[in-house]
């Protein structure tokens, strides 16, 4: 293998999102490009012909993208193909963050080819990245804000220090969620450029950080909170129950629901939610709930990335967590990120969205399942 096997997977990735957004754009809705996709854009589209930010409310968390697809509409093509291919340029860029990750963590040639085979040809990947979503933003931000931490904690590039202030707004704005998780990923940089011993420039730079930092995602919280059904009055795992109700509520009798009942207001009900909600998010459509082409798919989606964690866990039970620079901030930000995801999803349907932005890291992570696979199979083939 060589890197042209990794130019030329991603050359086909982007053909095959290329053709998914020209058959999204002007021959009807592909697999993921219905109900919100549509939405996004009709609110973009409406804006670039109005002017009207107040008419669909976008100056809102999470609707910030929409105004994105406004501006660009405007002053270019107001077409939902020309949408698509911002999606499809996230994915590349997101793509190419991920092999530089792999670089800096001196990853093989085979290696690489298995994570920009994960990141382009995984299904839910192909379809969430051709339309207009805004996961693969979300994708691109998060994977963005990982290499700049390993990048600045590696070879001190204040460059990329620098970036941390983009990738933390960026997902702050994409999606209520993210604002939690992007105070949470700001203390774990705080934490492993402590644990690499970077005071001297830390104390240089740092304090400002985290002013810049805070300056942006403050108002963006208060506006999340502004903007929420329900509030934090009654206290965090009332706003959690009530979140879940209303989830549930909305989704009826939805075929991929995979939650019934909002967690039960105990200790043992909130402390046990946590796990429940994850393994789910994780695994399901468990196969006794698998009853169409699109759930086996899913499925074996899981299957990869549940594999992949199980390596993993191998890995660390044997060499140690923290034996490797680089598995700390790639594992926690994916736990982080994966986590607070699967408290506020009912059904695998909305699961497999929720799955991308985290996609990149868990590229990177399943550099311990492909090593095994290479010193098994890869290197015993003769060359």
């Amino acid at each position: 293998m060589t890197y042209k096997s990794i130019s030329t997977i991603i050359f086909c990735g982007l053909l095959i999102r290329l053709l998914l957004a020209y058959v999204n754009a002007f021959i009807g809705p592909t697999p993921g490009g219905e109900n919100d996709a549509l939405g996004f854009h009709f609110v973009g589209s409406h804006y670039a012909i109005t002017g009207d930010p107040l008419a669909h409310d976008i100056y809102r968390v999470g609707w910030y993208y929409s105004l994105f697809l406004g501006y660009v509409y405007k002053y270019s093509i107001n077409s939902i193909f020309l949408g698509s291919l911002f999606s499809i340029l996230a994915w590349f860029l997101s793509t190419l963050l991920v092999l530089r990750i792999m670089e800096l963590i001196n990853a093989s040639i085979f290696q690489k080819v298995c994570s920009a085979s994960l990141m382009s040809f995984l299904p839910s990947m192909i379809f969430y990245s051709s339309v207009t979503l805004r996961e693969p933003f979300q994708l691109f931000f998060l994977t963005l804000l990982v290499y700049s931490i390993l990048r600045f904690a590696l070879t001190k590039s204040l460059l990329h220090l620098f970036l941390l202030p983009l990738a933390l707004f960026g997902l702050a704005l994409l999606h209520q969620s993210l604002i939690v998780t992007s105070i949470l990923l700001l203390l774990l940089f705080t934490i492993y450029l402590y644990s690499k011993g970077i005071k001297k420039i830390w104390q240089n730079f740092g304090l400002y950080m985290i002013f810049l930092l805070m300056i942006g995602l403050v108002p963006v919280a208060s506006s999340l909170i502004q903007t929420l059904s329900y509030s934090f009055e009654a206290g965090i795992v009332e706003s959690l129950i009530s979140h879940n109700e209303g989830l549930i509520g909305d989704a009826g009798q939805a075929r991929a629901r995979y939650r019934i009942e909002p967690p039960e207001n105990s200790f043992f009900g909130i402390f046990t939610y946590p796990f429940i909600a994850f393994f789910q998010y994780q695994l399901e459509p468990l196969p006794w709930n698998v009853s169409s082409f699109g759930d086996i798919l899913l499925f074996l989606e899981n299957l990869i990335r549940v594999t992949i964690l199980f390596y993993l866990i191998k890995f660390a039970y044997k060499e140690g967590l923290f034996s490797v620079d680089y598995i700390f901030p790639l594992l926690i930000s994916y736990l982080i990120v994966e986590g607070i995801w699967s408290l506020g999803t009912i059904n695998w349907g909305t699961a497999s969205r929720h799955h991308i932005p985290a996609m990149g890291l868990l590229s990177v992570l399943g550099f311990f399942l492909y090593s095994e696979i290479e010193k098994k199979f890869v290197k015993k083939i003769p060359s």
